[in-house]
């Protein structure tokens, strides 16, 4: 998790909420943990920029998906 937000830091996109999802599945031996990530408001370009970073850990099995969530009121 530390590597996750370091660099998510290191392109000063802020944590709003974490969830880590424990998943019991004895067939996976990789023990995979899907985590959820929403950041306060930040740019397409900061976010791809540190998406490409944390993909390339040694410890992430899958591509990471991007839900944007729009806060604002009609």
């Amino acid at each position: 998790m530390a590597k996750i937000t370091s660099n998510l830091k290191e392109v000063c996109i802020s944590i709003e909420t974490i969830l880590q999802i424990p998943v019991n599945n004895k067939q996976n031996l990789k023990l995979e943990v899907p985590i959820i990530i929403t950041t306060h408001k930040t740019t397409f370009n900061l976010l791809t920029k540190a998406l490409n970073k944390i993909e390339n850990l040694d410890f992430v099995v899958s591509k990471i998906a991007v839900i944007n969530i729009d806060k604002s009121i009609s």
